[in-house]
């Protein structure tokens, strides 16, 4: 099987992550099974790619914070870029002729770039499945109905997806019920539970006999509050207790930002200033407790890991990190502090009380089965296709 995977980018590494560790998951299952990744992400580099995972690159964009997209050539506006992506795409598509297509976050990709691809498939490769892979929660729901309606993503969904695949749980976000879905996008949901990689808890060691506290900001586009914020506090104290800490900057951290607070960060014995960690679920595995923002990979890693987590989640462009957070609060596997009432002496209480009065964090009050799901559906998936050329070879 060739499986032509979209992966959505222009904002941290957390996509490109997810994708990846989906596509390692099937080549390394499945022998014959190749899997190609289209993305415009300039962090590939960072992750280490199973075998039979090909790379397809498309021009760099970038999310800002107000929820637009640019090119990183300041020189070039966004439509001419996408217009290209758009062509690209629609001729890799072409050239691989892929049995199966997973769509990462945007049902009709960035600003609309893959509805070209879609269309195309369906006229001329109706045997191709196009999957459409989401994560447990996209952002509030007034704000994921408006967009998708501007970009008449619902009309995609219905017209040119055989399945939909949510990476979460329906009992902690029912995404047909806050979206808004029509019956016949419903029909095509498949809870598949959080989508993480393999992790044993049992094999962590017990994190009241460690000493590491792990920040880490996800991509780091707009993790500058909250590294400042700790290092202006937190750091100390903890330092005072007996904890080392270890802040986990990420690729995107403006640079300049980056420099200063690598600077505050080297006049303290006990912190430790990291760009990227090649190694992070190692990290996390042998942290005492773990200090981040709630991105949708990393909430998965800390509490399948069974470690506790403090968790300032981000509010802009997008409010799915907040959603999260709450929930899994609810659920008694993190501890969320809204940024709208954080102060750096607020955030030192708080982080110095969860690390010296550690709790334990039971890792089955969360659904972590999705990525053995996805490759069991897969295999199905596979099995029709290969019967289907078999039929066909025989007539």
């Amino acid at each position: 099987m060739r499986v032509f995977a979209y992966c959505h980018e222009g904002m941290g590494v957390g996509h490109l992550r997810r994708t990846m560790t989906i596509c390692d998951t099937l080549v390394r299952r499945y022998p014959s099974l190749t899997c190609k990744i289209a993305t415009g992400s300039p962090y590939h580099s960072l992750f280490d790619s199973g075998p039979r995972v090909g790379w397809f690159k498309l021009p760099t964009i970038t999310k800002h914070t107000d929820g637009t997209y640019l090119p990183t050539n300041s020189g070039l506006t966004i439509d001419p870029v996408i217009n290209v992506r758009s062509r690209l795409l629609l001729q890799a598509v072409q050239k691989s002729e892929p049995n199966l297509v997973l769509v990462d976050k945007a049902p009709v990709g960035v600003c609309g770039e893959l509805k070209k691809t879609l269309q195309w498939l369906k006229i001329n490769r109706p045997k191709t499945r196009i999957i459409f892979g989401m994560r447990d929660i996209e952002d509030e729901p007034s704000a994921t109905i408006a967009q998708w309606t501007a970009l008449d993503a619902e009309f995609s969904l219905a017209s040119h997806y055989d399945e939909i695949w949510v990476y979460g749980m329906r009992e902690l976000f029912d995404v047909a019920e806050s979206y808004r879905l029509s019956p016949v996008v419903r029909d095509k949901l498949r809870y598949l539970g959080y989508v993480c990689r393999p992790i044993h808890a049992d094999a962590s060691p017990d994190p009241s006999g460690l000493k590491d506290v792990v920040v880490t900001v996800g991509g780091g586009t707009d993790g500058t509050m909250l590294l400042e914020m700790y290092l202006s506090q937190s750091a100390r104290r903890l330092a005072e207790a007996g904890f080392r800490s270890i802040l986990v900057a990420g690729p995107d951290l403006p640079s300049e930002d980056a420099e200063r607070l690598a600077g505050l960060a080297s006049k303290s014995e006990s912190v430790t200033w990291l760009k990227t960690d090649r190694h992070m679920t190692s990290r996390l595995r042998n942290a005492r407790l773990i200090v981040s923002m709630g991105g949708y990979n990393t909430l998965c890693e800390t509490v399948s890991l069974g470690r506790s987590a403090v968790v300032i989640p981000r509010t802009a462009p997008r409010r799915e990190q907040y959603i999260r957070a709450d929930i899994w609060q609810s659920r008694g596997v993190v501890t969320m502090l809204d940024p709208a009432d954080l102060s750096a002496s607020v955030l030192a209480d708080r982080i110095l009380e969860c690390a010296v009065n550690i709790k334990s964090v039971d890792p089955s009050a969360i659904d972590f089965g999705g990525l053995g799901r996805i490759a069991d559906r897969i295999g199905e998936l596979s099995e029709r296709s290969r019967a289907h050329e078999v039929a066909v070879s025989m007539q």
